[in-house]
């Protein structure tokens, strides 16, 4: 996620099985200024999203 929340041209991003296995994830501050779609249907271990002041601040859909 450090990154991919740095790709200030990233306007979507579909996180399937197995492409993140952590339990935790952070969206720093700033982080994808320009994402306008945020899904992740089967991360299944995501027990927790923790999003800092000014992260995905053009996100209009979201999928979890």
């Amino acid at each position: 996620m450090p990154v991919l929340q740095k790709l200030h041209n990233l306007r979507s991003l579909y996180l399937n099985d197995r492409s993140y296995i952590g339990s935790s994830m952070v969206c720093s501050k700033g982080g994808f200024p320009q994402l306008l779609v945020l899904k992740m249907p089967f991360l299944f271990n995501l027990e927790e999203l923790i999003l800092e002041e000014q992260a995905l601040q053009k996100l209009v859909e979201l999928e979890i």
